[in-house]
């Protein structure tokens, strides 16, 4: 089994999940040596990253950089559960490659950065329990990739539902105990793609049935 000096010498390596190198029972994963951008900093050809559960507490605010300036391949980044505490920094939207966006369970303690929207392959955001707030910004609603929203747990998280494009692929959107309030908008019509959606404990008002005759996939 190769330990985290290994796996920094990895240069080909396209997948990255630790977690299939320890079992359940043992003690959560602490990334302490080599720190986070000395294993990545090699790994150039990385396409998938998948940290979920690993303490990266240690790390502060560099995670961002470290990602954007070694691993511009990078498509898939999962880091749930990673006791991360600082804003996302604006560096991240360096990698133009990435898709599938996973800090669920973050103490980021901050606004949603508007630069998400910059990121034109998103397909999946979940930002659920993070401790967000403010308003959420509308263009991230706007990206024409957008398959997956999950904001649910962030219960400062502000602001209205925007007015849904007509051409959204959004298939599953989560805002459950967030504080979403105003009127359902009749554009949600407009997300015909929509197989799961979660309001429960939201401040919303109108008719939740005729905005939503035309969601077939429901």
């Amino acid at each position: 089994m190769c330990d985290e000096d290994e796996l920094a010498r990895l240069r080909k390596l396209s997948i990255l999940d630790p977690s299939l190198l320890y079992f359940p029972g043992t003690d959560t994963l602490k990334l302490q040596n080599p720190n986070f951008k000395t294993l990545i900093g090699n790994l150039t050809e990385l396409g998938q990253l998948h940290l979920d559960g690993v303490d990266l507490s240690s790390e502060g605010n560099e995670w961002c950089n470290a990602l954007s300036s070694s691993v511009q391949k990078l498509q898939v980044l999962s880091m749930s559960n990673c006791f991360l505490s600082s804003p996302v920094d604006s560096s991240l939207v360096n990698l133009h490659h990435l898709s599938f966006i996973q800090l669920n369970g973050s103490n980021l303690s901050t606004t949603v950065p508007e630069f998400l929207a910059r990121f034109t392959n998103l397909t999946t955001l979940r930002l659920s329990y993070c401790g967000l707030y403010g308003e959420f910004p509308s263009k991230i609603f706007q990206v024409q990739t957008l398959q997956i929203l999950d904001l649910s747990g962030n219960q400062l998280l502000q602001g209205p539902l925007p007015k849904f494009p007509e051409d959204s692929s959004v298939e599953t959107l989560v805002l459950s105990y967030k504080s979403t309030s105003g009127r359902l908008p009749d554009s949600i019509g407009n997300l015909r793609k929509l197989s799961r959606l979660e309001l429960s404990n939201c401040r919303l008002s109108g008719s939740i049935l005729s905005s939503m005759e035309n969601l077939s996939e429901l």
